[in-house]
């Protein structure tokens, strides 16, 4: 078995204007059902369903002095964010983050760092 969760918990948004934007979209995905916090209890998870050989990090962030994102990788996380934040969010204001967002990418600005907690282990088959 291997699982990646991501931990909204450990959210971090920069610039300022876009720590917002993270905290919105984490109550978005709760109200949707979503447990945004399985990451840190992987491990635990892991050893309840009584997997051996068990095995856990948190993959980290790394950033290179290089141009902006991609535009179509922009595109795909403003439009995860957008879809997430459609409800509670009115499309003024979805527009004006979408800019902020962009302007962020553009300058070299932007940070997102959502700690993803990976994990694996094995069980061994009931012998009768």
């Amino acid at each position: 078995l291997c699982l990646a969760e991501p931990d909204y918990g450990g959210r971090i948004d920069w610039p300022e204007g876009l720590a917002r934007l993270g905290a919105l979209q984490e109550a978005a995905l709760q109200a949707q059902g979503a447990d945004t916090r399985t990451g840190r209890r992987l491990r635990a998870l892991l050893h309840q369903a009584r997997l051996s050989d068990v095995q856990v990090g948190v993959l980290g962030g790394e950033w290179a002095d290089a141009d902006p994102s991609p535009r179509d990788q922009r595109d795909l996380e403003w439009r995860t964010l957008a879809d997430d934040l459609s409800g509670p969010m009115s499309k003024a204001r979805l527009r004006k983050m979408e800019t902020e967002f962009a302007h962020a990418d553009e300058d070299g600005s932007r940070v997102l760092f959502l700690p993803t907690f990976y994990g694996w282990g094995t069980r061994q088959p009931d012998i009768q």
